[in-house]
């Protein structure tokens, strides 16, 4: 069973007006160098809006917002990608506003996501990407029970500016309560 202990942050449905806030995580170079870097054109208004409403009826796709609990300020966003019932997996992906880093809402936005996918969803594997120096979110996602699956290196990337590539997996049964 998939719990949290805390109830720091909630998890609503993304929707078009939280694209601000993406689009202003992806103007900040600090976030970008842990999120993972991209194409100036990719990072447009504009790109995210067409992004958002490719995804926003894929079945295969779910967005969150992270709101703190106690006001509805929003700290970050949640992104699970290519769920598949078959395979029972999917993907994960997360951004915590600078501002609101190391206060442990990222962790729990995760666990949140977890509980969902593993409990409710009832998948049964979960994989995620980090950048090789992103070493505080490789520290949060082995203290949930992530170890690492495989290492894309830098060299499969066309621009070679990217950091290796770690892919990490968490199999149910090995998720942690935090």
């Amino acid at each position: 069973m998939v719990s949290c202990k805390e109830v720091k942050v909630r998890l609503v449905p993304f929707t078009k007006k939280y694209l601000g806030l993406v689009y202003k995580l992806y103007q900040n170079q600090s976030f970008m160098n842990e999120f993972g870097d991209m194409d100036a054109d990719e990072k447009t208004y504009e790109s995210l809006l067409k992004w958002y409403e490719e995804v926003a009826d894929d079945t295969a796709t779910e967005l969150y917002a992270i709101k703190k609990s106690n006001d509805d300020v929003i700290v970050g966003f949640v992104h699970v990608d290519d769920i598949d019932e078959y395979e029972e997996t999917a993907w994960l992906s997360i951004g915590i506003d600078p501002d609101f880093q190391n206060i442990g809402y990222g962790k729990e936005a995760i666990c949140l996501t977890l509980g969902y996918l593993f409990n409710e969803r009832e998948l049964k594997k979960c994989r995620l990407g980090v950048l090789s120096h992103n070493k505080r979110a490789i520290h949060l996602y082995e203290s949930l029970g992530f170890v690492l699956e495989h290492v894309i290196p830098r060299s499969k990337f066309t621009c070679h500016k990217e950091p290796d590539i770690y892919q990490m997996i968490l199999l149910n049964a090995s998720h942690k309560t935090i």
